[in-house]
């Protein structure tokens, strides 16, 4: 399994702790999610909220979304981020359909 993390277009795989790394499906109309932890010190990148995330098993993509909510733990001279991710279809979120199809067939 040759698993690859891009947020914004950037590979970050090798900032991410995988003991923590999960991504949930879900079969109902909820959002699929990811999850995950970064260790880092004062002044590297640091993963921000509404960052895009991909994440790939080799060529296939098995993950898609924008990171939702950080969380910062200072340990020592690491910062700890948790990091939430949300698929795609939270972006519609609020959004109303307002075109009229008829005479269609499915």
């Amino acid at each position: 399994m040759n698993i690859r993390v891009l947020i914004n277009g950037i590979e970050r795989q090798s900032n991410i702790n995988w003991r923590t790394f999960t991504i949930s499906e879900v079969l109902t109309s909820q959002a699929d999610s990811c999850s995950f932890t970064v260790k880092t010190t004062s002044g590297e990148w640091k993963p921000e909220e509404g960052q895009e995330i991909s994440v790939f098993d080799g060529d296939t993509a098995i993950f898609g979304g924008t990171i939702t909510k950080i969380s910062e733990e200072i340990k020592g001279r690491m910062v700890e981020i948790k990091v939430a991710c949300s698929d795609r279809s939270f972006e519609m979120d609020g959004k109303e359909v307002i075109e009229t199809y008829s005479n269609l067939t499915v």
